[in-house]
């Protein structure tokens, strides 16, 4: 009798226990496996960087400000599964983007039981590709960006000798390029720039 009643104990333990929240992983479209046992709503992520999918962190917040899940989202649309309520949705552009707009929120999104919600973002950036030389000789220097409204710095690179590409909202921009190792003694150069969205720029900064 006491075995039987123990193997029923076990069995209601695992039927109702719920996993922890936590971050998830994935790529392609894939969709989270549900953590709740209640009927859900779905929200179909889809973000992109100057309209090409990338790599982005996707947090759900509640009403109150607590982070209720999270997921990585690899390159292509994304599907995540939430209890019905209202929630904030946090993305957050991972990899080389950088600048004062690589992160959003999305406010106020309604998640109904059994609907499918779409959500969309799309980074803007621009591309500059820096290459530091004294006369044919390539050099090693620091790359220090600032944002100038803010007077943030938003980068740092070197360029060592095969030059440095850097990924950056679309801004006003001071950077300081300070020769390094033996070079360490030059001056170093400012330069300022506008970039807007899809813009590509290689710039030569001679010593």
């Amino acid at each position: 009798m006491q075995l039987f009643v123990f193997i029923l104990l076990l069995i209601a333990g695992n039927i109702f226990s719920v996993p922890p929240i936590g971050l998830h992983e994935f790529h392609a479209g894939a969709i989270k496996d549900s953590e709740f046992k209640a009927e859900e709503g779905e929200v179909w992520m889809m973000v992109t960087n100057n309209n090409q999918f990338c790599d982005c962190k996707v947090s759900i917040l509640d009403d109150q400000g607590n982070v209720v899940d999270s997921m990585l989202v690899y390159s292509e649309p994304a599907l995540l599964k939430l209890q019905p309520g209202t929630y904030d949705v946090v993305i957050e552009a991972l990899g080389s983007l950088k600048g004062l707009d690589n992160q959003t929120v999305i406010e106020d999104v309604v998640i109904t039981a059994g609907k499918v919600t779409s959500l969309g973002f799309d980074f803007k950036s621009a591309s500059l590709e820096m290459f530091t030389r004294i006369g044919n000789e390539d050099i090693d220097c620091e790359i220090i960006v600032k944002e100038v409204s803010s007077w943030t710095t938003v980068a740092t690179s070197r360029t060592y000798i095969t030059g440095a590409k850097l990924i950056l909202s679309p801004a006003k921009y001071e950077i300081k390029v300070s020769p390094l190792g033996e070079h360490k003694d030059l001056t170093p150069q400012i330069i300022k720039l506008q970039l807007s969205q899809g813009l590509e720029i290689t710039k030569l900064v001679s010593f």
